[in-house]
């Protein structure tokens, strides 16, 4: 009597791609933290057999790769407020170009607010640091803002609340 095996299909390695933006203010520990939860879910991943490798990086505004390809682009808190509420062209003329090649664009906290200014959120569901619900509306009226909801995924856009979200964001991601 003679037993065969079943063809084992190899399913390819799907490789998620993750740039961290760490922008000035930005919280080193979301920055890092989201790293770092990604190279916990990268040895889950492992253990349970899910073909499925997270590669992140950190990039500043001096080393955005517009030719890179990426599939999630995270904008961490900040321990300051100001950057968030500035215009920066560099940083939405990266984040147009991933969103054009397919990337989902992230954020924590006012991260939502850098969003908004590059008109990402558009007509579309947000949330942000409740605290900041007032400005982020009269800023940005196009914006369906629900300071209520932790995480608020619109597809090609997630958005999570509050500063200490970027690890509901990491789950999400």
């Amino acid at each position: 009597m003679t037993t065969s095996t079943p063809n084992a299909t190899t399913i390819p390695m799907k490789n998620v791609n993750i740039v961290v933006i760490d922008y000035p203010g930005a919280s080193k520990s979301a920055v890092y933290g989201l790293i770092e939860t990604m190279d916990l879910a990268n040895e889950i991943c492992l253990q349970i057999d899910a073909n499925v490798e997270f590669k992140t990086q950190v990039h500043n505004l001096e080393n955005l790769l517009f030719d890179k390809a990426v599939d999630v682009v995270v904008l961490p808190p900040c321990v300051k407020d100001d950057f968030y509420t500035q215009e920066n062209g560099v940083l939405d003329r990266y984040l147009s170009t991933m969103q054009q090649q397919g990337a989902t664009l992230a954020s924590a906290c006012v991260g939502a607010f850098i969003l908004a200014r590059g008109g990402f959120l558009d007509n579309k569901f947000s949330t942000t640091h409740w605290r900041l619900a007032s400005l982020f509306t009269a800023s940005f009226p196009k914006v369906k803002l629900d300071v209520n909801a932790i995480i608020v995924n619109e597809g090609n856009v997630i958005t999570a609340g509050g500063r200490m979200a970027w690890l509901d964001l990491a789950f999400e991601i």
